[in-house]
C-alpha cells in the first residue's frame, strides 16, 4: 500500500484499532502478529496525515512511537486532547470509543491485548484477559514498556515466530505492569482496585472472601477470583497472600474447617455429610485438614464440643 502525499487527512474507521488503521490509505502496514483466534496481537506501521474513528474498542492498545515527530488530536468520552508526539514516547488506551487525527509522519508499533482469549494452545500466541479500566496515557515515558517494544523490534522481519514467543512469555508481566501503573481511580461504582503496595485493598479483600464463602463447596478457581479483581492470576495470588497472610487455597481450607467446626458443635448432621457440604471430596481429606488445624479429628471435636453433650 503506498502512502499518499502529506497534508490531507485521510479518514477511516474500524471496530478495532488495527482495522481502523488497515483501512486507511495513509497507513502502511510493515508487519503483524495474530493470536490463535486470528485477531491482531502486534503490528508495525508507517503513517502520515490520517483521521481514525474507532467506535467501540474492546482491546487495550499500547503504541510505541519509533520515529517521527507529529501532533495528535484525540477525542475520548467527549474529552479532547492534543499532544506533540515524539520518538520513544508511548500511548496507552483502554477499551472505549476514540477519534484520532494525526498531523505529520510517524513510524510506530502497537500491541493489542484482548479481554477474552485465555486458555489458548501453547503453540499459538496466547493472549489472556486484561483488566478493564485504565488511565489513558498519550506521549508517556515508560522505560519498562519501551524495553519490551525494543526487544520486539530487534528481530528481523522474517522472525515473526520469535516475536510471538516473546509476547507469549511476557504477557502476564505486561498485564501486571499495566494494572499497577495505569489502572484508573475514577472507575464505575462497585469496581475496586489493587493497592499499589501489592496487596488487596480492604474492599477487594472482603469481596473475594465473600465470594469464597458463598461458594465454599466449589473447587477453588484462582482464575475466577483474579477476574473478579481485574488482574492476572499470579498477581492476584501474590496480592491475596500479602493481604490475608496465606495463599487463597490455605485460606479456603481454613474457612471450610471453621464452618465445619460450627456445624459439628451445633448439629447432629453426619460428619461425612458436613465434610461434603463444606467442599471436601472425601472423609479422609476432611479429617486430615480438620486435624491439622484443630489438633483433633472431626469426631473427637464433636464429642468435646457438642452443645447437646
Amino acid at each position: 500500500m503506498g502512502v499518499q502525499m502529506p497534508g490531507v487527512l485521510e479518514r477511516s474507521e474500524g471496530a478495532s484499532a488495527f482495522e481502523a488503521l488497515r483501512s486507511n490509505p495513509n497507513a502502511e502496514l510493515k508487519w503483524r502478529l495474530d493470536d490463535a483466534q486470528g485477531r491482531p496481537a502486534a503490528a508495525m506501521w508507517h503513517a502520515n496525515d490520517l483521521e481514525l474513528s474507532e467506535a467501540a474498542l474492546e482491546e487495550v492498545r499500547l503504541t510505541y512511537h519509533i520515529a517521527g515527530s507529529t501532533r495528535v488530536d484525540s477525542i475520548h468520552q467527549g474529552r479532547r486532547a492534543c499532544a506533540g508526539v515524539k520518538a520513544r514516547s508511548l500511548a496507552i488506551t483502554g477499551p472505549g470509543s476514540y477519534e484520532w487525527r494525526l498531523h505529520g509522519t510517524l513510524d510506530f508499533a502497537q500491541l493489542y491485548l484482548w479481554p477474552d482469549s485465555s486458555g489458548e494452545e501453547e503453540s499459538t500466541l496466547a493472549i489472556k484477559p486484561m483488566p478493564a479500566y485504565f488511565r489513558n496515557a498519550l506521549g508517556a515515558k515508560d522505560p519498562w514498556i519501551e524495553g519490551l517494544f525494543l526487544m520486539l523490534l530487534s528481530y528481523p522481519l522474517e522472525e515473526g515466530h520469535r516475536r510471538a514467543e516473546l509476547l507469549r512469555g511476557m504477557h502476564e508481566k505486561i498485564v501486571e505492569h499495566l494494572h499497577l501503573r495505569y489502572s484508573t481511580l475514577d472507575r464505575p461504582s462497585g469496581v475496586s482496585r489493587l493497592t499499589v503496595q501489592g496487596g488487596l485493598s480492604s474492599e477487594v479483600l472482603r469481596r473475594v472472601q465473600q465470594e469464597m464463602a458463598e461458594h465454599l463447596s466449589d473447587p477453588l478457581r484462582v482464575s475466577d477470583l483474579a477476574r473478579l479483581c481485574g488482574c492476572s492470576e499470579s498477581h492476584f495470588y501474590r496480592a491475596f497472600k500479602e493481604s490475608a497472610g496465606r495463599s487463597p487455597y490455605q485460606y479456603l481450607l481454613d474457612l471450610r474447617v471453621q464452618v465445619a467446626r460450627d456445624q459439628l458443635a451445633k448439629s447432629d448432621v453426619p460428619i461425612s455429610e458436613i465434610g461434603r457440604n463444606v467442599g471436601f471430596p472425601n472423609a479422609a481429606k476432611f479429617s486430615a485438614a480438620f486435624a491439622d488445624r484443630q489438633g483433633v479429628t472431626p469426631s473427637a471435636y464433636r464429642r468435646l464440643n457438642s452443645i447437646s453433650s
